[in-house]
């Protein structure tokens, strides 16, 4: 499998993701379902909090990353609901160097959404994955 990390000189430089991830040969493609800030025990972690929140769904993200013998540095794109995005600028950048995603040399592509609400009203914020196991 090869894959291309592509910010093409037309457009703005990107700061923490990607413009386009060029994947060919893919053999193994991980999909991670949108993943909130529920504990191991299903309790919300963070309530009112969305730092807290923004915390614990990259936790959750990681551990399905780990039981699918992969990590960060395979996601290729995540796609970031809130339902505060001031919030939750805030809160990324509070929070940067604790992320996983901190120290990569090449970001995933992103899409950040605001949205009205998520699955319950105590969820702040939902993060979806897509990984490739090299």
């Amino acid at each position: 499998m090869n894959i291309e990390y592509i910010n093409p000189s037309g457009v703005s430089k990107p700061k923490g993701f990607t413009h386009t991830i060029r994947i060919s040969d893919i053999k193994n493609l991980l999909i991670i379902s949108g993943q909130v800030a529920k504990n191991s025990q299903g309790e919300v972690i963070g309530k009112n909090d969305l730092s807290k929140q923004l915390i614990q769904v990259f936790k959750n993200i990681e551990a399905n990353l780990k039981a699918a013998g992969v990590s960060f540095k395979d996601v290729v794109k995540m796609n970031i609901y809130t339902v505060d995005m001031p919030a939750f600028r805030k809160a990324l950048t509070e929070n940067w160097n604790d992320l996983p995603i901190a120290n990569l040399n090449n970001a995933p592509c992103q899409t950040w959404i605001e949205v009205k609400g998520l699955a319950r009203p105590t969820y702040l914020i939902e993060i979806d994955a897509i990984a490739i196991k090299h």
